[in-house]
């Protein structure tokens, strides 16, 4: 028995299907290029505006 048939209870181990869902995956890869672009384009104003 792997983790994936030991933990296939979402409420034992809720997070594991949305870790091996792929299109939850990618959406959490886009929110964070999403926030780290956000971060990065308020750096570049605040160096640039100083």
């Amino acid at each position: 028995m792997n983790w994936q048939q030991k933990y296939a209870n979402q409420d034992e181990w809720p997070n594991v299907p949305f870790i091996t869902d792929r299109p939850a995956r990618f959406g959490t890869l886009c929110l964070v290029v999403t926030a780290a672009f956000l971060v990065a384009v308020d750096i570049i104003l605040i160096l640039a505006l100083t």
